[in-house]
C-alpha cells in the first residue's frame, strides 16, 4: 500500500513499514527496526524476480512496475473482501461466526 502510486528509499519504506506494524500490534515488544529491514529484503527479491520492481538498484527509490501495482490493488481488494472471522477489530477468533 505505501508504495501504491508513489516511490520510496529503502529507510523510508523500513521505517513506515515499522512504524505500521508498531501501531497494528504486529511487532512483539522487544522488535527493532533492524527485523523489518531485515525481512524486507527477501520480499524485494520476490518482487523483483516476479517483475513487480521497476529498476532495482541498490540506491535507488523502490517503485512498483504498473503490473507491481495491478497486482497491488487485486491484493488489496482481495484483502477488504474476504469474509471476516471476527465480529470486531481485536475481537476473540470465533470461527463458527462469519
Amino acid at each position: 500500500m505505501i508504495l501504491l502510486g508513489r516511490q520510496a528509499g529503502r529507510e523510508e519504506l523500513t521505517r513506515r513499514l515499522t512504524e505500521v506494524a508498531a501501531g497494528d500490534g504486529w511487532l512483539a515488544p522487544d522488535a527493532r527496526y533492524e527485523d523489518i529491514r531485515t525481512a524486507l529484503l527477501p520480499l524485494l527479491r520476490r518482487l523483483l524476480a516476479m517483475g513487480l520492481l521497476a529498476d532495482e538498484r541498490w540506491l535507488r527509490p523502490i517503485r512498483l512496475t504498473p503490473l507491481g501495482q495491478a497486482a497491488a490493488v487485486a491484493a488489496l481488494r482481495a484483502r477488504a473482501m474476504r469474509p471476516r472471522r471476527t465480529l470486531a477489530v481485536g475481537g476473540p477468533f470465533r470461527p463458527d461466526v462469519r
